[in-house]
């Protein structure tokens, strides 16, 4: 069970990092599959890319329905 403590983002990390452990797949399209894990990796190098952004800032984000949409968005 979760605590009351932990953040949506910690959330989804660790149910990514559960979903990557047991190899699920996050998305499947036209140009193949995306696991959990490689989409984690993804994620943390958005999330590294963009570091000097401040907690709390607006950001726009203008892409195209796609896995590296979703990474971006939550990275």
């Amino acid at each position: 069970m979760l605590s009351t403590a932990s953040s949506l983002s910690q959330m989804l990390r660790d149910a990514m990092a559960r979903h990557g452990r047991e190899g699920r797949t996050a998305f499947r399209g036209r140009s193949g599959s995306t696991s959990y894990a490689q989409l984690a990796v993804r994620i943390d190098a958005y999330a590294r890319a963009y570091r000097g952004i401040a907690l709390g800032e607006p950001v726009g984000i203008l892409a195209s329905r796609s896995t590296e949409s979703v990474a971006l968005f939550f990275g």
